[in-house]
């Protein structure tokens, strides 16, 4: 990765497998804005629980679309701090999706 994601907002879709973990922590290092869609936040790495999160289980279709909205436009009750800001890039690291 290089200085294209400083500054730019990520979903990382699938933050605490070993490619989710890695990718955010990198995105992180060159200063992109990371936001996280997991299915277990108990299992997030401590040094991205600050990160602001949302949960889904990526096969049930209503809890991905609602944690999108969430993390993208923001939410008063969870991500007040993100409304209004547009996600420049997704990340996809969770192998669920490329089964479909």
């Amino acid at each position: 990765m290089h200085e294209f994601y400083a500054n730019k907002s990520v979903v990382v879709v699938g933050a605490t497998g070993i490619f989710g973990r890695l990718t955010s922590l990198s995105l992180v290092e060159h200063g992109a804005d990371v936001r996280l869609l997991v299915r277990r936040p108990s299992e997030l790495d401590e040094r991205l629980r600050g990160l602001p999160h949302a949960v889904a289980d990526l096969t049930k279709r209503s809890e991905v679309v609602a944690a999108m909205a969430a993390l993208t436009v923001g939410d008063a009750r969870k991500l007040n701090t993100f409304a209004g800001r547009k996600v420049n890039t997704v990340v996809e690291s969770s192998p669920a999706l490329c089964r479909r």
